[in-house]
């Protein structure tokens, strides 16, 4: 799934691409890579995504290891 591509609202887009999500300095880290790639699984909703992801920033992943959890590899 890929969220730019998706069929989320423009509201949800705009919800996952506003929020305060910032690691090491960086609070626009995920706006491309979470945004604009394809992620693992297709089933996710905003609300779902954006509680994961939190939850991740509050436990001080990387974003390495954000990315890796959510987004497939283009490597």
């Amino acid at each position: 799934m890929n969220v730019y591509l998706s069929d989320w609202s423009f509201e949800d887009k705009d919800k996952l691409c506003s929020q305060p999500w910032e690691i090491d300095g960086d609070d626009d880290w995920y706006r491309e890579d979470l945004y604009c790639g394809f992620l693992l699984l297709d089933d996710w909703t905003c609300d779902t995504l954006i509680a994961a992801v939190e939850k991740d920033v509050a436990d001080k992943l990387s974003v390495e290891e954000i990315l890796k959890k959510y987004v497939k590899s283009t490597k």
